[in-house]
C-alpha cells in the first residue's frame, strides 16, 4: 500500500506544477481504489492499509479543493454571461 502511495506522490508532482488538479485528483483515487483492491484481495487487516488509504483520501481531497477554488471564478462568470443572454442585466461580479 505505501509503493501505490509514493508512485501517485512522484507521478502527480508534473499535474501539480502544471496546475492540473482534476488530474491530481484522478491519480489519487486510482491510488485509494488500488489500496482498497490489494487489502480486499488479500483479506488484510485495517491496520496494514488504512494509513496509505487517508494519505491517498486527504490529497484528493486537498485537490479536489484546488479544483473548486479554481472553478468558483467561472462560474460566476457563466452566471453572469447566461444571465446577460437572457437578457437581464447583472454587473460582472
Amino acid at each position: 500500500a505505501a509503493s501505490a502511495v509514493l508512485l501517485a506522490a512522484y507521478v502527480t508532482r508534473a499535474a501539480e506544477k502544471a496546475g492540473n488538479y482534476w488530474a491530481c485528483f484522478e491519480y489519487w483515487v486510482l491510488a485509494a481504489v488500488y489500496i482498497l483492491r490489494l487489502a480486499e484481495q488479500h483479506q488484510a487487516r485495517e491496520a496494514l492499509w488504512a494509513v496509505s488509504f487517508e494519505l491517498c483520501e486527504n490529497s484528493a481531497d486537498r485537490a479536489i479543493a484546488h479544483c473548486m477554488r479554481i472553478a468558483k471564478p467561472v462560474r460566476t462568470l457563466l452566471k453572469v454571461t447566461t444571465r446577460c443572454s437572457t437578457g437581464t442585466r447583472t454587473r460582472r461580479a
